[in-house]
């Protein structure tokens, strides 16, 4: 008999589940599915709470860039950290300001990376000025209330109760004594009341004594602002006390009146014995009120700049993050954590993606300004030439002034916690550079020295370009001595003269005999094509390398992939046998190549340049690579840096910048040799012994753009979810089915 589809199934069924049928089956596992995926979702949902709870302590930066996570050398910084910092971010926030909530999202995310980096030191805090008026007060209250700025003003304060204490009420009743006594004379004397001096002299009394309680008024007025502003204090007691000129202030007006009182006897003819007694004895009586003044007047002169009423101009801008520690505190602004990809306009109207993201950098320096025990110097050393950071005095429309190559650079060091200055051996070889407070070690950088301007007649003769004062350049090596830290700066000795006869370069003496570093300045690295076989032609700028190879050093670990360019760069090359105890690491490295080469024959090259033939390629006279274009060298305690393009930091060359299609279509500014700045701080960093700080603070068009974070918690758990999330929770629902069809 044949039997149904349906009978098969009930069948089937009562002999796997006896006294079950298939429809409450059926129900059964499907509830128990959709049970399952509620779990599934519900254990999710719990996971990304404790992601957003707790989440920064056990977050991981998913990113293959490390984005969304804080480099080592700060994760150090933070971590070793025996005192307490609080940061705060000062941001607007408005519902209707979409643009501002992306700039605070993104110092939140950071702050959060800080605070998981060391959570028992660090503190966080985010004021929206526009609402939270306590607690912004309360910061202005911790910044008051630190030591250090309560030290700093001490000279102030001193000054004002001077001023209130002893000065104001003895004033106030001298003033009004003495016009009381010329208002008598004026009416006992009519000689005298007809003098226009008189006159003058009781209105100036008048005056003074009214200008007295304005100042007391001005003063107290400025010492009840939010942070008192103790300058504007000093400020208003100084122009009162002194003036601006010899008569305006209330010392000048009383000098006056005992330097002119025998001509004013004289020319108001027949005045009373009394008019004539008070002029006659005006400078014995004022004396000592001059005398005060005098004082008042000398303690307002130098007196130091203050930090807190700085802090207080910072303050008022708009979107700023606070770094604080118990006695210290520093303001970084919009621009210094959001600098523009491209310069000029107005920041604070521009778009997010108009900025980098510099939070890192700036916040990092800032701890360690506040927090390190020791404060390195580095010294530009140069021979004559043009300043090192400024441009030089005067001002000729008709001829600009040179600008001073290193300035940003120096802005950076400063950043980083050095104390930067230069020292011109042509004019104080003897005399280097001096700071307060001394320095934990000096670095010094060896600039080559710049080609020396034509001599004017009856001129003084000032040693040729590439020739040093002996003297000059013995002092300074002397300076260096056994124990000594510098970074020379060498490189291809560009011609100056009708002749391409290359410079030699100054110290390359020193370098070979002391450390066995030969600067080969007679050749250029010169980067070409060969389009076919004989055949060159030059790679953009042939003088400007930029293919080579960073070798294992931790100075160039953080850096290795950013590009670069070394501008009239040289061969160095090591001796066969080094100085006793000299050991050399390369640094940068030119390797092997039928298209870079070391060009000695700049003569030959030139020509074809002019003709443009260029058939030459490297011969048996050139420098073939590998070889190395910077090195660092140690003997003992003495470390050295030589970098072979002597130009390769100045602002020219590690600021220049270029206009490219960013990802939305628009044009964006880029670096074109971001790593040339970082190198070089990097260099110092090692001569420092700092190699833990090696890439702190460093603000490059890569490290900008490496904390404009994703929702930080958001994406590092859809991630695990997408990795893991969903296919445990398929395999969770699954095993659960399974199950209960086993049953």
């Amino acid at each position: 008999m044949a039997v149904k589809t349906s009978d098969k199934r009930e069948q089937g069924s009562a002999s796997a589940e006896p006294g079950m049928s298939f429809r409450a089956r059926h129900w059964l596992v499907g509830t128990n599915v959709a049970v399952m995926v509620v779990l599934a979702i519900a254990i999710f949902c719990v996971v990304q709470w404790f992601g957003f709870k707790y989440g920064s302590d056990f977050r991981a930066d998913m990113t293959s860039t490390g984005v969304n996570s804080l480099r080592a050398g700060t994760v150090d910084l933070v971590g070793g950290l025996d005192s307490s910092i609080k940061l705060t971010g000062l941001y607007h926030q408005t519902d209707m300001d979409e643009e501002n909530q992306k700039f605070l999202k993104a110092v939140d995310d950071l702050f959060s990376l800080y605070q998981s980096a060391n959570r028992s030191m660090v503190e966080t805090q985010s004021i929206n000025p526009l609402k939270d008026h306590n607690q912004r007060n309360d910061l202005i209250e911790r910044l008051r209330n630190k030591p250090k700025y309560k030290e700093e003003a001490a000279q102030h304060i001193a000054l004002v109760e001077f001023f209130s204490n002893e000065i104001y009420p003895k004033l106030k009743e001298f003033l009004g004594a003495e016009r009381a006594k010329v208002e008598q004379l004026m009416q006992d004397d009519p000689a005298f009341a007809g003098l226009q001096t008189a006159t003058n002299i009781v209105q100036g009394f008048e005056v003074l004594g009214s200008r007295a309680d304005d100042v007391v008024e001005d003063v107290q007025t400025a010492l009840r602002d939010e942070i008192p502003q103790y300058t504007s204090a000093a400020n208003h007691i100084k122009d009162y006390a002194a003036g601006s000129g010899a008569s305006d202030g209330v010392k000048g007006f009383l000098s006056q009146i005992q330097e002119k009182g025998p001509a004013i006897i004289q020319a108001g003819g027949d005045l009373s014995e009394a008019a004539r007694t008070f002029f006659n004895g005006a400078r014995e009586r004022y004396a000592e009120m001059v005398a005060k003044l005098t004082e008042l007047e000398t303690r307002t002169t130098n007196l130091p700049t203050l930090k807190l009423e700085q802090l207080r101009r910072d303050l008022g801008q708009s979107n700023t993050i606070v770094v604080e520690t118990d006695d210290d505190a520093r303001i970084l602004s919009f621009d210094d954590v959001w600098p523009r990809k491209q310069q000029g306009g107005m920041s604070r109207q521009s778009k997010f993606e108009d900025h980098f993201f510099a939070g890192e950098a700036q916040v990092t320096s800032a701890i360690l300004q506040m927090t390190s025990t020791d404060k390195p110097a580095v010294v530009f050393v140069k021979y004559g030439g043009p300043p090192v950071f400024t441009a030089m005095g005067g001002f000729n429309p008709m001829q600009p002034q040179p600008q001073g190559q290193y300035p940003n650079l120096k802005k950076t060091l400063e950043r980083l916690n050095f104390s930067v200055k230069e020292w011109d051996l042509q004019a104080s070889k003897d005399s280097p550079p001096t700071f307060d407070p001394e320095p934990s070690r000096v670095i010094y950088v060896a600039l080559d020295p710049d080609p020396q301007p034509p001599q004017m007649p009856g001129q003084q003769m000032m040693p040729q370009q590439g020739q040093f004062d002996p003297a000059a350049k013995a002092a300074f090596l002397a300076k260096i001595g056994d124990n000594g830290r510098a970074l020379f700066l060498a490189g291809w000795g560009e011609p100056s003269g009708p002749m391409p006869i290359p410079q030699p370069y100054d110290y390359a003496d020193y370098l070979k005999t002391t450390w066995g570093v030969d600067v080969q300045s007679d050749v250029v690295v010169l980067s070409m094509i060969s389009h076919e076989p004989g055949k060159w032609a030059p790679r953009g700028n042939p003088f400007m390398s930029t293919d080579w190879t960073f070798g294992d050093s931790v100075i160039t670990e953080s850096i290795r992939t950013m590009p670069g360019s070394f501008p009239n760069a040289a061969p160095l090359r090591r001796a066969e046998t080094l100085p006793e105890g000299v050991e050399i690491t390369d640094l940068v490295t030119v390797d092997a190549s039928d298209q870079i080469w070391g060009e000695s024959s700049i003569m030959e090259l030139q020509q074809e340049f002019q003709q443009l033939n260029y058939s030459k390629g490297p011969s048996k006279d050139d420098v073939t690579g590998p070889f190395p274009i910077a090195v660092t060298a140690t003997k003992g305690e003495q470390k050295i840096v030589v970098v072979s393009s002597n130009q390769f930091a100045t602002d020219a060359v590690a600021g220049q910048q270029t206009l490219q299609l960013s990802g939305g279509g628009g044009l964006s500014v880029r670096k074109v040799n971001p790593v040339n700045e970082p190198f070089f701080v990097n260099c110092i960093q090692w001569l420092n012994d700092n190699e833990e700080q090696i890439g702190l603070g460093a603000v490059t068009e890569f490290a900008e753009s490496r904390l404009t974070i994703e929702d930080g918690g958001k994406l590092t758990a859809w991630k695990w979810f997408a990795w893991a999330g969903w296919p445990a929770a398929a395999l969770f629902v699954g095993m659960g089915a399974w199950f209960v069809r086993r049953r």
